[in-house]
């Protein structure tokens, strides 16, 4: 190590060790904060692929998209319109 070139190398190995430690020590610290938090495993879900098959049943329609169950709209407070903004002939 009399030379500046001894030197180098040591400095390059010593701070190539330190950040491995510090990677490693990283990974134990997150691993073991993911353990401690105490959270849940994530749900599995089944899936089923996709296929053909005959149509079992059927709704007819007259092609208008229309709700399942009608319902009403109120406004929260008691207020009067003078004008609604809808095409002719449209429900």
């Amino acid at each position: 190590m009399a030379n500046g070139i001894g030197f180098q190398e040591y400095m390059d190995k010593k701070l190539r060790n330190r950040t491995l430690l510090f990677l490693l020590l990283a990974g134990i610290v997150a691993f073991v904060l993911i353990k401690v938090s105490g959270r849940q495993p994530v749900a599995k879900i089944s899936a089923v692929k996709p296929f053909r098959h005959n149509i079992v049943s059927s709704i007819t329609s007259n092609g208008k998209v229309e709700p399942i169950a009608p319902f009403n709209i109120f406004a929260r407070l008691d207020t009067s319109s003078k004008r609604s903004a809808s095409a002719k002939g449209r429900t």
